[in-house]
């Protein structure tokens, strides 16, 4: 997984991103998409805002 959206971005622009890169980072927002249609009430919901950074606006799967 790449340390954040822009340096996957960058990677992406670049043409060096790895299939193994690529999977994960849509694996992560597929995942935080099936989340937040999962987790209604507001309580568990703070649990995904929690994840959302600077560097993943979107968040990490693997810390919910």
């Amino acid at each position: 997984m790449p340390a954040s959206v822009a340096e996957y971005n960058k990677a992406e622009k670049a043409g060096t991103t790895s299939k193994e890169q690529k999977a994960a980072v849509k694996a992560s927002q597929q995942a935080m998409a099936y989340l937040a249609l999962a987790l209604k009430p507001m309580e568990l919901l703070h649990l995904l805002t929690r994840e959302v950074t600077a560097e993943w606006p979107e968040g990490e799967a693997w810390k919910v």
